[in-house]
């Protein structure tokens, strides 16, 4: 029997694996490795990005930009530096040379990485082998999405070049690569075995582009974000369509692995959890079922690798890894030869979802295929739950309890620990009532495709503005009453930024003002452009370019709000990467200057993902999994107190983009939640000396993979606006909920009465007495907020007294 127990200790998904033991019917051995620093090709510089392998040759090929720009040959079996590859002709991209991939018959190609999302101009070079002294020639140099006929201008500007694989030989050669910005990917064919066309395809791959792409089986390709599932579609070249296959999303396939390579026989795929983390090893044979874990290895580096690239490369015998920064390993698949009885990595967990939302129970095993799955619920089979994942839809108070699932193969069968499902009762009231709503794909401009982040409410005409980068950068106009298009604002001029447009918000005199995202405002500038208003004929001005942070290399633009009008406008922006945010103050009503705001006792992207002017000079800051923070702020000094924090158990982690209503005190926010259905939850804000109460939470429509947690949440003109990205708008009219107010619970103890009081969520009561109906009075300190709350008076000796609760 070959086998053996591996230990490893990385991060999946961002789930940190403590050292615990796998028996696997295959598994990884080191052969060989290059360490960065061992060799001038590998460094820790972000120059090696691609390597594959040859089959004809048993080598391994490295691309790396360290001295020049190299492509390495090694030896397959030890790792042992052979030659390099002639390079006397690589030129152009924001790099010359980036990503490799190797033909069933030994030809090489190389691609560079072009960035330039107005003129891509991809380039592929061909060597007929990997011999030092061939040549090479350009196999491809254009557009990949190819180019409009009458202006020369890219039918769909894109970033090509972060990932490639390469299938089939001669003629039958074809190579795939994905978009780093989009759902797209292009199919290189070649009808001569030597010069490539370009078939564009759109939607074929993740929302928000990939780092990690690969062919499966027949005419489908894999595609991997990290943060994002693993998908997998199908494509036809003939129409350059494509077809949704599977889509396997975190905890089956970890969210935190990027690039990916699969065998050609289709059985074992594997990915790499960047920055040291290492390399896992999947079976991928059925791809009805959630891929199978055979093994995993940590990387024996743990540098950064902030870009998240690299390849890895799966043979029927072994596994060859490129994580960037973090050098080059060789692994030899060691397969087993008794059978290997299930074995559960990973059971179930424990749910807790809202009724009437969406349970999701996933299990992680290895063992000999194939393996089978049935799913029990307090100890009876459930029908037709045979997959290695249980989804529950529409979840009622029944459905809570305990469920395990049985797997088995023909060498045994375990079943798992339970896992408990708690069911909880969602607050409702007619404080939110749902207006209208744009759904994906209602509108052209409304998608699955990152691209909507941005929304705010016009408080002059209620009219609703979104940001989308759906088919171009647009702003639009949305009628208040019905949603329907009114018009676009005028883009002129608008440009730059690593979206050029992002979020939005309108002012108190109806001026409009849309920032775009800035990765680092000291290498780049955010820039803000006003609308007087946001009628079609308004032209943009530039309000504000540079660095919000005035000197700290920060990510600007994710989160915006805006209040105020003329001088007294206030622009609010949070740092995705600080503990900072960033007051826009203006002199003269138009041009704008920044004043950041140092939080202490905040850690960094406490503001990230959602932001919002609070009472005063106070603002509510929030992003994903962390708590919700109050804070004072002085602009003059610079400096923000932290005068409320509500943790996640007090205050939803999940919520991200958040929105203060003035008016009624309220704070809405977006739960961004898996497995539960995203919701929209309603807070009161009257006790904040204890946690908001929550007074009306809503089901987002859709429930789409928002996995940046990006989207926006604006009050104003008595509506809510919330853009949940990928899930399309919703708009509520809002008012003061109402309900009758009951006592019960009746008590007397001593000299005290005490009761309870039943009322409508986050209304706030008061308590009135009266001995004989001649006049009510106002018991001092005695009242609270709604739904429920106990009251207790004292009776002061009288005979008899009458009580009852009032709203404030």
């Amino acid at each position: 029997m070959v086998s053996r127990f591996t230990r490893f200790r990385g991060l999946v998904g961002g789930l940190t694996l403590g050292v615990s033991p796998f028996l696997q019917a295959d598994n990884l051995s080191l052969l060989w490795s290059v360490n960065p620093g061992d060799q001038p090709y590998m460094t820790t510089g972000n120059t090696e990005r691609g390597m594959a392998y040859n089959p004809v040759s048993d080598h391994v090929l490295v691309v790396s930009r360290a001295v020049g720009n190299p492509v390495v040959v090694l030896d397959g079996q030890t790792g042992a530096f052979l030659h390099e590859l002639v390079a006397d002709i690589m030129s152009g991209g924001t790099f010359a040379v980036n990503m490799i991939g190797v033909a069933e018959d030994g030809a090489v190609y190389v691609g560079n990485l072009s960035t330039s999302t107005t003129a891509p101009n991809f380039k592929l070079y061909r060597w007929s082998d990997d011999s030092p002294f061939t040549f090479p020639e350009v196999a491809f140099e254009g557009d990949p999405a190819g180019t409009d006929a009458g202006t020369g201008a890219s039918n769909s500007p894109q970033r090509w070049g972060d990932s490639m694989d390469v299938r089939g030989s001669g003629v039958d050669t074809q190579i795939v690569i994905a978009s780093r910005a989009s759902a797209h990917i292009a199919i290189l064919t070649t009808p001569d075995g030597l010069n490539f066309e370009s078939t564009f395809i759109e939607n074929a791959a993740n929302p928000g582009g990939s780092l990690g792409v690969a062919f499966g089986a027949g005419n489908t390709v894999y595609s991997k974000l990290n943060g994002n599932p693993l998908r997998l579609a199908g494509f036809d070249l003939a129409t350059a369509v494509a077809t949704p296959i599977q889509a396997f999303a975190d905890p089956a396939f970890p969210n935190g692995i990027a690039p990916i390579g699969s065998a050609a026989s289709g059985r074992e795929f594997a990915g790499i959890s960047f920055g040291g983390n290492g390399v896992y090893l999947y079976n991928i044979e059925d791809i009805a079922q959630a891929p199978v874990l055979i093994d995993g290895q940590p990387n024996p580096n743990a540098n950064a690798n902030g870009n998240g690239v690299g390849a890895v490369e799966v043979t029927e015998d072994r596994v060859f890894v490129l994580d960037t920064n973090n050098g080059l390993q060789a692994y030899e698949i060691v397969r087993s030869v008794e059978p290997q009885p299930p074995v559960i990595t990973q059971p179930p967990a424990n749910l807790t979802v809202l009724e009437g939302g969406t349970a999701t129970f996933t299990v992680l095993a290895t063992g000999d295929l194939p393996l089978t799955y049935q799913w029990r619920f307090e100890g009876a089979d459930l029908p037709d739950a045979t997959a290695s994942a249980l989804t529950l839809q529409n979840v009622a108070s029944a459905d809570a309890g305990a469920y395990t699932v049985v797997v088995a193969n023909p060498a045994g069968t375990v079943e798992s620990e339970p896992a408990t499902l708690t069911v909880n009762q969602p607050v409702v009231s007619n404080a939110l009532t749902v207006k209208w709503q744009i759904a994906p794909g209602d509108a052209p401009w409304m998608a699955t495709d990152n691209a909507q982040r941005g929304a705010a409410v016009n408080p002059v005409n209620g009219n609703v503005l979104v940001v989308s980068r759906t088919g171009g950068n647009g702003v639009y106009v949305l009628d208040n009453e019905t949603g329907a298009l009114l018009h676009q604002l005028n883009l002129e001029g608008v440009s730059g930024g690593t979206y050029a447009v992002n979020m939005v918000g309108a002012a108190g005199d109806g001026t409009v003002y849309v920032g775009n995202l800035q990765l680092d405002g000291t290498t780049g500038n955010f820039t803000l452009y006003r609308w007087a208003s946001d009628a079609a004929t308004e032209v943009p001005a530039v309000a504000f370019t540079g660095d919000p942070g005035v000197g700290v290399a920060n990510r600007w633009g994710d989160t915006l709000d805006v209040r105020g009008s003329g001088i007294d406008t206030q622009i609010l922006l949070g740092s995705r990467s600080g503990n900072v945010f960033s007051v826009l103050t203006t002199a003269d009503g138009e041009n704008f200057v920044a004043n950041p705001v140092a939080v202490a006792g905040a850690a960094n992207g406490s503001f990230g993902l959602g932001i919002t002017f609070g009472a005063g000079d106070t603002v509510w800051g929030k992003s994903a999994a962390v708590s919700l923070k109050h804070v004072q702020f002085d602009l003059l000094a610079g400096t923000g107190a932290i005068v409320h924090e509500f943790a996640t158990d007090a205050f939803p982690g999940a919520i991200a983009p958040i929105g203060y209503d003035e008016t009624n005190n309220y704070l809405a926010g977006l739960a961004i939640q898996s497995p539960d259905k995203d919701n929209v939850r309603l807070f009161d804000l009257a006790e904040l000396e204890a946690a908001p109460v929550v007074i009306d939470e809503e089901f987002c429509p859709a429930d789409n993979g928002n996995t940046n947690g990006t989207g926006a949440v604006d009050f104003g003109h008595a509506l809510l606006a919330v853009l949940n990205t990928n899930n399309g708008l919703i708009v509520f009219d809002v008012q003061r909920p109402s309900a009758p107010v009951t006592l019960g619970d009746i008590a007397i103890a001593g000299e005290n009465l005490t009761f309870t009081v039943h009322g409508a969520a986050g209304v706030a009561y008061g308590i009135e007495a009266t001995a004989a109906f001649d006049g009510w009075t106002t018991v001092e300190d005695a009242g609270g907020t709604g739904p429920s709350f106990t009251v207790t008076v004292p009776l002061a000796g009288a005979t008899h007294r009458f009580f009852r609760a009032v709203e404030k």
